[in-house]
């Protein structure tokens, strides 16, 4: 850690935001930001969390740490450890549960004074030189490369937890960057916006919305955003952005959650196949073929998934063309 004054700035570590104010000692960190933000991230985030790597628990039958996705069940046994930080959440999670063993209730009470008492260990450097911080950063990191210091900070100095993080388009790409998912450009952003605001593509329309009319908009595009996500990582097995043929699926995904909500069963089944069959066809990797998708979505889910998965073409089944004939040598 590098103590040192810090303008008032909203920091965000994972889906945790605080509008940390002006402090003359801040912290910044100079090496370990991942694991501040996984351990800030799995002890405070919310129930709504859509990166799985912050919905952590404690499952009490296996003794083990599992990560459980938005969209499944979890199990009785399984102790989300955001409650782990509240005495009383802990006390009616296990009051409701009375079937626990004695040996399960130790567990769970050992597990919480851990948390508790459990140090971390840091280094704070003090002073105004920054020549100093590069090369301890470099030398820590990246092996003495001082082209590639950075440094991120962390405002221990008061910062009340639970502030907003802001409003407009900036503040919904940190939120939906807060997914896990990776980078979603800010084109595919405003076009999502104005897909679950109008059902249609981005226009000067949406120049016309008031301030807290965008606001709701950003807040309802970020939520339909999220079980977008959910989807393509549980129904469509594209776990990152990196392995997503095309962004611009995200656009009619926004549009389609926001008026039927979460697809599940037969909906599902369609749109992951629509999802697939886009992607082959190259429909999800152009703005200009992708947007005209959203006006099949409306009718209702079944209809709207069907519709949106007889507007691609099938995937090619090459088994006809093959012969399975199995030939011994003479």
């Amino acid at each position: 850690m590098w103590k040192r004054p810090a303008p008032a700035a909203t920091v965000r570590l994972g889906p945790f935001a605080v509008e940390a104010p002006e402090t003359p000692d801040a912290l910044w960190v100079l090496d370990g930001r991942q694991r501040v933000i996984s351990l800030v991230g799995a002890l405070s985030a919310s129930e709504e969390t859509v990166d799985p790597r912050f919905r952590i628990f404690y499952n009490l039958k296996e003794d083990t740490f599992v990560s459980i996705g938005r969209r499944e069940e979890v199990p009785d046994e399984c102790l989300p450890l955001t409650l782990t930080l509240d005495p009383a959440g802990v006390s009616s999670w296990t009051e409701a549960r009375f079937w626990l063993t004695k040996a399960e209730l130790m567990r769970v009470n050992a597990l919480i004074a851990e948390l508790h008492t459990a140090p971390i260990p840091m280094t704070v450097i003090e002073g105004p030189d920054e020549r100093r911080a590069h090369q301890i950063f470099d030398r820590l990191t990246f092996g003495g490369h001082p082209d590639r210091w950075r440094t991120t900070r962390l405002d221990v100095g008061g910062a009340a937890p639970g502030a907003g993080a802001g409003t407009g388009l900036a503040a919904l790409e940190s939120d939906v960057d807060a997914f896990g998912f990776g980078e979603i450009p800010a084109d595919v952003l405003k076009h999502s916006v104005a897909a679950v605001r109008f059902g249609r593509p981005y226009d000067a329309a949406l120049d016309t919305l008031t301030g807290d009319e965008w606001n709701a908009a950003f807040r309802r595009t970020e939520h339909a955003l999220g079980i977008a996500v959910d989807f393509l990582r549980s129904d469509a097995d594209i776990p990152h952005d990196r392995v997503l043929p095309g962004q611009w699926v995200l656009v009619p995904l926004a549009r389609f959650v926001a008026l039927f909500g979460a697809p599940t069963g037969r909906v599902a089944e369609l749109l992951r196949r629509w999802t697939w069959r886009g992607f082959v066809d190259g429909i999800f990797s152009r703005q200009e073929s992708a947007l005209p998708v959203i006006s099949s979505i409306g009718a209702a889910p079944l209809t709207s998934a069907t519709r949106l998965l007889s507007g691609v073409r099938p995937t090619v089944d090459v088994r006809g063309e093959l012969d399975w004939t199995v030939k011994f040598p003479q």
